[in-house]
């Protein structure tokens, strides 16, 4: 009897999914079990006349005994079969047979698989393995940390096997951060390159601003079924608060018997970031004084608030005595700070003057100038009398030119100061008006009094120097004034303006240099323009002249800074960011800095279009530096690149606004869009009790599609040559199984048969995953 050999049939996806070494020895274990049954048959048949032949030997299996992992297949070989043999798995669940003996590892545990011919039965045991596979304790960390406090603690990840083999060596691939950003304030480290073992986490603030910092730090295990674990971890660093008080300096006085003075008060406010608390007050006294005579009371533990302050007499003597506040918060940059008390202690009476220095002017031959008063008054306690007043005058210069008198000797009292020109010269004199009294504890106290003798007017101005400010396209700087006094004699008129520039400068800057009278006294305004000015330092001279001043003319030294305008500068104009289908990006922060003069506030970022909802822009201050935070959130988007422009705008920059080109490409998920979608057309051949290989994962699935080379390249189906790659990343074009699911003519059609049929909704979205780079997502 002639018999044929015929190779078994494994299923029409074992070209997709099968490796070639593997897909050949499949083939080769199956042939071998298929021949040997053959055989076997032919020689019975051929000798079913004889019953002088026998079986020579009872069935059985080989291999007697096998250990797999999940998704491993395994042929089993019927030796000594006598007729058909038909094979059975105890637990199809765990282990699932073919009428071949080639057995799939379905999930973990036991079966017994048995062959059963016409003389009966022989069994072989399958144990499944869970393979090896990597698992973190956690797969997110989140950090905080305030400016210039302690770095936080390091955190700690578990890593262990997550199967039954033992995943091999386990390294960090890398830590990165999202674009825009780097991941400087990140380190990451392994106890071991074995598991179990630990990822040891931590940040450091260093030179970060405050805002809101993320990184992904990826972990890979050889061997792990899994691959590549992600660890996201979240840094936000804000400001550290700081004590601001309103003043650092209080004064109190206290008159004997005139009763306590009042309290004062100084604010307290944080000009940081936090939260100032809890605030405490403690109160320090000078070396060798005497202490407990002041009293700091806070309005509350945390700022704003207020610091009531209250001195004491209680046994003090007279005198002077200070003491120092220490305003201290936990956390704050500026812990502590201080306010200094001063406290006087007067029992006597107090001299007090309503001015102390006196200035007269004097045209020579003239009248004398009219005599001024000034009030003496009682500052202290009890009575201020015996008051006196004398005159000294200052050495090498005329006397007998001042007068003082007091309208009564008790305070109030009014001192009346009168000079006398007399025979004077031109010039300046000085004399000292004395006020005493027995019975003041600040006697004496004096008069500085001041005489100028002009012979004829002369021109006296309150300023010799003007300097404005300004930046290229900024303001017109604000006019400024200059009073124009007689320091002379007799009558100041006449007076005139002109302007002149400095040399090689331009001219006519200075557009208003005019008088407000021409009898002194009068006011001089000026005002520059900046209209055709470029960036610098420009001088100009305003002469004031009279005809009749014995200074004539007195210069007025004007000088116009000019600075560069200023323009908003990003710290990128560009970004791309690809987050899963109904997930969000996270902060994408974007530095926003100054270049030139001036100030740039009312900063504004505007996303356009107006309908691309999907992205929201924020500051973290109103004014430079500062950080726009931009999020991409893809809630509510179908798979596809979306663009957006983020503009940045401040009504004090003069350049165009910068803006910051936001592309968003939403992905497609393997396991959650693709697979489900694909798997349901591949369970007729090839899950539990089909074809090989086993297809029942996503993991599976993905691990022999992408980049996988076809195997069967036959005359039938010239594709498989054409595009000899089952899924290329990046290419559904040249991706050998695009060809078979669309069932294009040279390719074998994916799944077999007129039906079912692919949804071409589904063959779109499998083509946008594998355009999107095929992740497995």
């Amino acid at each position: 009897m002639l018999v044929q050999h015929q190779r078994p049939r494994l299923g029409p996806l074992v070209d997709w999914y099968v490796s070639g070494n593997r897909y050949r020895a499949l083939q080769r274990a199956a042939c071998r079990a298929a021949c040997h049954a053959l055989a076997l048959t032919t020689l019975l048949a051929s000798c079913s006349s004889s019953d002088s032949v026998k079986p020579s030997a009872a069935l059985e299996l080989s291999p007697k005994s096998v250990s797999v992992s999940v998704g491993d297949a395994q042929q089993f070989s019927a030796l000594n079969a006598q007729g058909t043999v038909a094979w059975t798995s105890s637990n199809a669940s765990v282990a699932s047979v073919v009428s071949t003996g080639f057995t799939t590892a379905n999930r973990p545990g036991s079966a017994t698989i048995t062959a059963t011919d016409s003389r009966g039965s022989a069994s072989a045991t399958m144990t499944v393995k869970v393979p090896a596979a990597l698992v973190l304790s956690v797969n997110a960390l989140t950090f905080a940390q305030v400016l210039g406090a302690t770095d936080p603690a390091a955190q700690v990840i578990q890593i262990s096997d997550g199967g039954e083999d033992r995943v091999g060596a386990v390294s960090i691939v890398s830590v990165v951060a999202p674009a825009g950003q780097n991941a400087d304030w990140l380190t990451a480290t392994l106890s071991g390159t074995s598991a179990p073992t630990q990822l040891t986490v931590r940040v450091a603030a260093a030179t970060l601003v405050p805002g809101i910092y993320s990184a992904t730090i990826t972990i890979r295990a050889a061997g792990a079924l899994n691959g590549t674990q992600s660890v996201a971890v979240t840094f936000t660093v804000t400001a550290a608060p700081a004590i601001q008080l309103s003043t650092s300096t209080l004064a109190f006085t206290l008159v004997r018997n005139s009763g306590a003075p009042p309290a004062q008060t100084v604010t307290v406010i944080n000009s940081g970031g936090g939260t100032l608390a809890p605030l405490s007050t403690t109160v320090t006294y000078s070396q060798g004084q005497p202490s407990g005579w002041l009293t700091a009371t806070l309005g509350g533990s945390s700022a704003p608030t207020m610091i009531v302050v209250q001195p004491a007499l209680g046994a003090l003597a007279d005198g002077s005595y200070s003491a120092t506040i220490s305003v201290a918060a936990a956390g704050a940059s500026n812990t502590p700070r201080a306010i200094a008390v001063s406290f006087t202690i007067v029992s006597g009476a107090s001299i007090g003057l309503s001015a102390n220095t006196l200035a007269f002017t004097a045209v020579r031959g003239a009248p004398s100038a009219s005599a001024r008063t000034i009030t003496v008054t009682n500052t202290g306690g009890g009575t201020l009398s015996q008051l006196t007043t004398a005159v000294t005058y200052q050495q090498g210069q005329p006397s007998g030119w001042l007068a003082a008198t007091l309208s009564g000797s008790t305070a109030p009292s009014v001192i009346t100061v009168q000079p006398t020109t007399g025979a004077l010269a031109d010039g300046t004199y000085n004399a000292t008006v004395s006020v005493a009294s027995g019975g003041a504890n600040n006697s004496p106290q004096t008069i500085a009094v001041t005489l100028v003798v002009v012979s004829s007017p002369a021109i006296g101005l309150s300023s010799q120097n003007v300097t404005f400010a300004s930046t290229v396209g900024g303001a017109v700087p604000p006019a400024q004034t200059i009073n124009v006094v007689n320091a002379g004699g007799a009558v100041l008129s006449g007076l005139a303006v002109g302007v002149t520039y400095a040399a090689g400068q331009p001219a006519g800057w200075l557009t208003t240099a005019t008088l407000s009278q021409q009898t002194a006294p009068a006011t001089l305004t000026l005002r520059p323009t900046i209209d055709v000015l470029a960036a610098g330092t420009y001088t100009a001279t305003v002469s004031l002249s009279s005809p009749v001043a014995n200074n004539s003319p007195v210069t007025i030294a004007v000088t116009l800074n000019v600075g560069s305008a200023p323009t908003l500068v990003v710290g990128t104009t560009a970004l791309s960011v690809s987050v899963l289908r109904g997930s969000s990006s996270g902060p994408l922060p974007v530095a926003v800095t100054r270049l030139g003069g001036g100030l740039l506030t009312g900063l504004t970022a505007t996303v356009s279009p107006s309908g691309a909802g999907w992205l929201t822009a924020a500051f973290s201050a109103s004014s430079t530096p500062t950080v726009v935070v931009m999020t991409a959130n893809a809630a509510s988007l179908t798979p596809g690149v979306y663009q957006a422009t983020v503009t940045i705008t401040s009504p004090d920059a003069t350049n165009s606004p910068p803006v910051i080109n936001v592309s968003l490409t939403v992905l497609w998920s393997f396991t959650a869009d693709i697979y489900p979608q694909l798997a349901p057309s591949c369970t007729g051949c090839h899950f539990a009790g089909g074809s090989s290989p086993n297809l029942s994962t996503a993991a599976l699935f993905y691990n022999n599609l992408v980049g996988i080379p076809t195997t069967i390249r036959l005359a039938a189906y010239p594709l498989a040559t054409t595009h000899p790659i089952r899924i290329v990343a990046g290419s559904p074009s040249t991706s050998y199984v695009v060809d078979e699911i669309r069932k294009l003519p040279g390719a074998f059609p994916m799944p077999t048969g007129a039906t079912p049929v692919v949804a071409q909704s589904v063959i779109d979205r499998f083509i946008a995953w594998i355009s999107q780079g095929a992740l497995f997502n």
